[in-house]
């Protein structure tokens, strides 16, 4: 999505009228935008697959399942409708986030070896945690608006006045950006959690869970077995327990790659 809008023949992210100035029924798609829809649909694919499967049910398995099967409803629609332009700029700023949040686990993978805990992986995740949630308000709660929104609502109004659907597409454009609204609400919870030094865990998390053990794979709020009388958990189990607190978090909202359409 990064080289289509900026190494691309046309100027897709600051250009805002390139999206709709060359559109019509039935023109041509770039083969590379056609594998970019083919992989982002595979992969929603797996996450509808993972999420109702695989995943422990949180508080946003609603939301999270309604996204899967939008962004897969939408993707093939605006490809079948040639609004692939404006949909090349949604997957760009939805997807960057998810680059920073997987580097940020491999970090955290490699932060205990041999029962010793090294510095330098800590460190690098936590710079890249930082980038990742700058990165989601830059992105996902600014750009998105600034772009997408003002694009598919004023723009595509004043080239296509009577264009079809586009009070439907506005809605559920609408309705993606308040769901990364509502996914960022976990992150910041989370990182209260851990300026206030209470331990990390999946702020998603049902609160009746509390005490109780999670399925194989999920994150459960249940404490760490400790090494003493003391109650305090040693080091390890710490970083055990960071490792996989991250790595749930990923499983969120940053999940949300990309809804591609809209007029």
């Amino acid at each position: 999505a990064a080289y289509l809008l900026f190494l691309g023949d046309e100027d897709l992210f600051f250009n805002l009228l390139a999206h709709w100035e060359s559109w019509y029924p039935g023109s041509p798609v770039d083969p590379v935008v056609f594998w970019l829809y083919v992989t982002e649909i595979g992969f929603y694919l797996h996450c509808i697959c993972g999420s109702i499967l695989l995943d422990t049910r949180r508080r946003d398995f609603v939301v999270m399942t309604i996204h899967h099967v939008l962004t897969i409803f939408l993707l093939l629609f605006s490809y079948a409708v040639r609004y692939h332009r404006i949909g090349v700029l949604v997957l760009f700023i939805l997807d960057f986030g998810d680059i920073w949040l997987e580097i940020s686990k491999t970090f955290l993978y490699f932060k205990v070896r041999d029962g010793k805990s090294h510095l330098g992986p800590e460190l690098g995740a936590n710079i890249s945690f930082t980038v990742f949630t700058m990165q989601h308000i830059l992105f996902r709660l600014y750009w998105f608006p600034v772009k997408v929104l003002y694009s598919a609502m004023y723009v595509s109004v004043k080239l296509y006045p009577e264009g079809p659907f586009w009070t439907l597409f506005v809605l559920l454009l609408l309705a993606l950006y308040a769901m990364q609204v509502y996914w960022f609400k976990f992150i910041v919870e989370l990182l209260v959690r851990i300026l206030r030094k209470q331990g990390l865990k999946d702020t998603r998390d049902f609160e009746e869970d509390e005490g109780q053990d999670q399925p194989a794979g999920g994150l459960g709020t249940r404490p760490l077995p400790t090494s003493g009388r003391s109650g305090n958990k040693t080091g390890h189990q710490r970083e055990l327990y960071s490792s996989v607190a991250l790595k749930e978090l990923g499983r969120q909202p940053l999940h949300a790659k990309a809804l591609i359409t809209v007029l």
